[in-house]
């Protein structure tokens, strides 16, 4: 009977062990950081706010005091971060927020989105360089165009999007960047129709709308499209431009803007299949 008491008293004791080391880092990780809130001062909040800062969330100054304007700033970056946006900066929200502005941006959750075509802190790539030179040339400092999308481009995005009333959450949507591209074009027209007599806009990656209907029903006449006409224009839409592009030498981008659709609808467009042009792009002609 003593043995089995020793060796039952040994076992809670190995258990006790065990479940303390299991909490030690939680307890470690949950004092780390006090919480940050409104009201709260010092040098922690003057922390807080130049790390939102240099990430594109303006907490309206860095004086130390946690204010409606910091606690916007932190709720931006928790929503745009995939975290419980309550405007108080934890534990959770402040280690992944200094993992960013420390260079250690790999460890930090990338921003929630079900949009695949929707741009955000992080990507790279032709797309990131073609919404970067949009925004510097309307007035926007992106801190260079150079196809990457961190710090500079995503404050560029953000004070875009509160100069034109959309949602300042850094994330180049959908709306975010029809908007844009339709300003950078010089177009004022928001009705996205096209005639075979011209375009309101270029259309690009995830634009919808009747113009878009009737290119895709013009290059599937000239046989480059086989998707279906939904009114989106996609990766078919972008590869079926850009075989006609080739074919008809234009500049091959895959947008379909004046000079594509003007050729689209001339009477010497050249069918897929047919005897075109040999350039692929240097002509002064442009897609855009």
């Amino acid at each position: 009977m003593r043995a089995f008491l020793r060796a039952l008293s040994f076992r809670m004791l190995a258990l006790a062990l065990i479940l303390t080391l299991l909490a030690a880092p939680q307890a470690l990780a949950a004092t780390k950081y006090a919480t940050l809130e409104f009201g709260s001062r010092g040098s922690d909040v003057l922390k807080l706010q130049k790390a939102l800062l240099e990430l594109g969330f303006n907490p309206n100054g860095t004086d130390g005091k946690f204010g409606r304007g910091t606690e916007t700033a932190v709720k931006a970056y928790q929503a745009a971060r995939g975290l419980e946006a309550d405007g108080k900066a934890g534990t959770l929200t402040l280690t992944k927020l200094y993992a960013e502005t420390d260079g250690q941006s790999a460890t930090v959750t990338t921003p929630v989105t079900t949009n695949p075509n929707t741009l955000k802190y992080g990507d790279s790539g032709s797309r990131v360089t073609e919404l970067q030179t949009a925004l510097v040339k309307l007035g926007y400092n992106t801190n260079g165009v150079d196809g990457r999308f961190g710090a500079g481009t995503q404050r560029a995005v953000i004070s875009f999007q509160k100069d034109n009333g959309l949602e300042a959450d850094g994330l180049a949507g959908t709306k975010t960047l029809e908007l844009l591209y339709k300003k950078a074009d010089g177009t004022s027209s928001s009705s996205g129709y096209g005639t075979s007599s011209g375009l309101t806009r270029t259309l690009r990656r995830g634009y919808t709308g009747d113009d878009v209907i009737t290119v895709q029903q013009r290059l599937k006449e000239l046989g480059y499209y086989t998707g279906s006409i939904d009114g989106v224009y996609g990766s078919g839409s972008i590869a079926a431009a850009t075989a006609f592009q080739k074919n008809n030498g234009l500049k091959v981008d895959g947008l379909t803007g004046q000079s594509t659709y003007a050729a689209l609808f001339s009477s010497s467009a050249v069918a897929a299949g047919s005897s075109g042009s040999s350039s692929s792009g240097s002509s002064s002609s442009s897609g855009a």
